[in-house]
């Protein structure tokens, strides 16, 4: 039975980030069936480099995984984690934040 993702939530995203640090930030996907399809958009383009996906619970949950380090350019720049089912991708489902980066 497919079902579409009920949930997805970035976590481990500090209020501040500083310029040139490397952060891992985590996007929780729960509900999908079969396992969701996570990808990582900053400022409306894809992120490919830095991602990689783990399925838990019978691909009930899934996290994707993002290593990334902003730039004094990325900030207020809008991070995105989307998140579908693979059967129905056009039900998709977002989390989104607004970076706020500082130089040291």
């Amino acid at each position: 039975m497919n079902v579409l993702p009920l949930e997805a939530r970035i976590l481990g995203l500090p209020i501040i980030l500083l310029a040139g640090e490397e952060y891992e930030f985590t996007c929780e996907t729960r509900g999908s069936r079969p396992r969701a399809l996570t990808s990582w958009w900053l400022d409306g383009h894809k992120m490919t480099t830095g991602v990689s996906d783990i399925s838990k619970e019978g691909g009930n949950v899934t996290f994707s995984t993002l290593l990334f380090s902003p730039t004094p350019r990325d900030n207020g720049k809008m991070l995105i984690c989307k998140s579908a089912n693979p059967v129905l991708p056009k039900a998709t489902i977002e989390d989104e934040r607004i970076l706020k980066v500082q130089c040291e």
